[in-house]
């Protein structure tokens, strides 16, 4: 036997057994037992939730671990403490209802219910369950691959567990390596009724006890060398890691391992840490760990935890109005190019935003009737000059429904992030701004096209790129809401761009959340009186606009003329528009001035060929032409070096002609069939 805790922690272990039989996993594994010590290598609280409900223990301890998360640094180290205990907390807060609550909040305060995180070297991959009932002294030991979550115990993978029933030698050596964890390696974890408002180094559980502790001693804290990187199992907590990190880093300056690979955190080190990061000025993003939830009764939202009813003031509401509407008059103040174009794409987009925290109930509607989901676009890219406003317009969006914006840094758009989004943020949308082409193709489109839902309650994302409409994807088309425009303001119109940027920042001081709170009264009204086939074939853009199109008329000053660009619109208008520039481009191409009846055209000609319409153009514009047409219109099967040739069945329809005759002056059929 080993008993030696440095012993129990420090190396690969083989337990001999013998084998009896094998049965299928139920949660019955787990009953009859009065107590449940678990140490999971995974953050697992949704089947701990389960196992209060369905099982209900007398005693409860788990330690929470994961290597893949902690195996680098002392700020890994303390952001995954902060971390875990914020996710436990709003999980385990949030998922009960307010008996089962109370009844938690009383075990832990008896010392019933206990929960540990990981902070040294004993990081554990070990799957350790410990049954004990104290009534009838019977005790079981679980151990194996499958850590204590939905995921891995609901079959859906391969897993493997080892019962060993009243076996004293087992509950001796498992008991002891448990022990070795949680009394060597971990830091406490506290229960809160609510999630810490702000990132306070004080309250990580590592940092927290060695400030109360009386004896001087500090905290070490283990930094393993870098390894070969492990795939993370739970997202959600890679991505919050991420958000937090560079905060922790600044916060704890330049702490160093020694050569034994640990870190010394003395009492008067820790203090100044902790006087630095409550000192230093944070943006409210990076301190929130935001989430959106529809409750139940659908009379309100949960933001963060913070409950908002739906019910909204009326002189506020008409107030609001008011300030939407100055905001899309001032697009005619400064603005080049086609202001009533842009203002009615931005009410399209605001029509979709402001949709967007229910755009999975349809979506999910959809894909349980094996409905196409392209009516239900979880993405949005808006996309143009750098001066057109995106980024103002999307913040002040966010302001009207939550009182605050937030968006996130470039840096974090890649794929893990992604994921873990669509998990954290729940109905909350996720905003990226100033997103490089690069980085877009690089990680934006498999998620895009990913038709898998991540869970009941997930977000939609906005990216905002200053990039023209070329080079995006037909199955990116498809599937994102694409809104672009040409309309901006001059670099050398100074004085409007000060005078509107004044007007912005004065409307966003006066707006409330009262227009969109009694719009999504009104919105959910109607998805609740739909039919399910109804709701999973819904046009969104055409159900949203109209419920905002009549309440803004309601609400509009007295009298104030609705305006032009504040209409209902659908699916079918949006998309006419999202395809106008390769429409245009192509219709300057096949144009009577570039047509020539020679089978191989010279350079910028078009000809006609059977089925086909072929292009010669110089190597550069036959290249963006390229990635303009849509795939459908391109003929690879028969290209030629230096020529393009197109479907001219699948041209023509494109561009609404009967027939494409080389007798015929391309603008006159073009108008003929129309």
């Amino acid at each position: 036997m080993l008993d030696d805790a440095d012993s129990l922690l420090g190396r690969l272990h083989v337990a001999k057994a013998r084998f009896d039989h094998v049965e299928p996993f139920s949660l019955d594994l787990f009953k009859g037992f009065s107590s449940l010590r678990a140490l999971t290598y995974s953050v697992s609280i949704p089947m701990i939730t389960r196992l209060m409900r369905e099982v209900g223990f007398d005693e409860l301890e788990v330690v929470f671990g994961h290597a893949g998360l902690i195996n680098r640094t002392v700020e890994d180290v303390l952001s995954f403490q902060h971390v875990v205990e914020d996710l436990q907390n709003q999980a385990l807060v949030t998922s009960l209802d307010d008996e089962k609550r109370q009844e938690l909040f009383d075990s832990v305060a008896a010392g019933k219910t206990r929960f540990y995180v990981v902070k040294d070297a004993a990081i554990s991959h070990a799957k350790i369950y410990l049954l004990e009932n104290s009534h009838t002294n019977r005790r079981r030991v679980v151990v194996g691959s499958a850590n204590l979550s939905e995921q891995a115990l609901s079959g859906k993978q391969a897993e493997t567990l080892l019962a060993f029933d009243d076996d004293d030698a087992a509950w001796a050596h498992y008991c002891a390596q448990y022990e070795a964890v949680r009394d060597t390696a971990t830091s406490k974890l506290e229960l809160r009724p609510q999630p810490l408002p702000a990132l306070d180094l004080a309250e990580i559980p590592a940092l927290k006890e060695a400030l109360e502790d009386e004896r001087e001693t500090g905290v070490t804290i283990f930094t393993p060398p870098v390894t070969s990187a492990e795939e993370l199992t739970f997202q959600v907590v890679e991505h919050k890691v991420e958000r937090i990190r560079d905060y922790v880093r600044k916060d704890i300056g330049d702490q160093r391992p020694d050569r034994s690979g640990n870190v010394v955190l003395n009492r008067h080190v820790i203090g100044q840490i902790v006087r630095l990061s409550r000192s230093r000025t944070r943006e409210n993003e990076a301190e929130q760990n935001t989430w959106l939830t529809i409750n139940p009764d659908r009379q309100s939202i949960n933001l963060s935890g913070k409950q908002i009813n739906l019910e909204a003031d009326w002189p506020q509401v008409r107030g609001d109005t008011a300030c939407w509407l100055e905001f899309f008059d001032n697009y005619g103040k400064g603005f080049s190019g086609d202001v009533p174009r842009l203002q009615r794409d931005y009410f399209t987009f605001m029509s979709w935003f402001y949709f967007s925290p229910l755009l999975c109930e349809l979506r999910d509607a959809a894909l349980r009737q094996n409905m196409s989901s392209f009516n239900h676009p979880m993405f949005a890219v808006m996309h143009g000059d750098s001066s057109c406003g995106k980024t103002t317009f999307i913040e002040t969006l966010m302001t009207s429904m939550f009182e605050f914006w937030q968006r996130l840094e470039p840096s974090q758009f890649t794929a893990s992030n992604l994921r873990a989004l669509r998990h954290s943020y729940r109905r909350f949308p996720v905003f990226f701004d100033d997103i490089t082409r690069d980085r877009f193709n690089r990680y934006g489109e498999e998620i895009i096209k990913d038709p898998n839902t991540p869970g009941v309650e997930y977000p939609c994302f906005v990216i905002s790129m200053n990039a023209n409409a070329r080079n995006f994807k037909t199955e990116v088309i498809k599937r994102c809401l694409m809104i672009y425009t040409r309309t901006y303001i001059p670099g050398d119109r100074i004085v409007e761009r000060n005078q509107l940027q004044r007007s912005v920042t004065g409307i966003r001081s006066r707006l409330t959340t009262s227009l969109y709170r009694e719009y999504l009264r009104r919105i959910l009204a109607v998805i609740d009186g739909m039919e399910r086939s109804d709701a999973g074939d819904a046009d969104v853009l055409e159900l949203s606009s109209g419920v905002l199109r009549n309440l803004i008329n309601e609400a509009k000053p007295d009298g104030a003329v609705l305006p032009q660009w504040c209409q209902q619109t659908s699916l079918i208008e949006y998309q006419e528009r999202a395809f106008e520039r390769p429409k245009l481009l192509l219709e300057n191409l096949i144009s009577k001035d570039r047509y020539s009846k020679r089978r191989n055209p010279p350079e910028s000609y078009w000809s006609l060929r059977d089925n086909q319409v072929v292009v010669n153009a110089g190597t550069q514009e036959l290249r963006s032409l390229r990635t303009d047409i849509p795939d459908w219109i391109l003929d690879d099967t028969s290209s030629v070096a230096g020529l393009l040739t197109l479907k001219r069945k699948e041209l023509e329809d494109f561009l609404g002609v009967r027939s494409l005759k080389p007798r015929n002056p391309l603008q006159r059929f073009l108008s003929a069939g129309r």
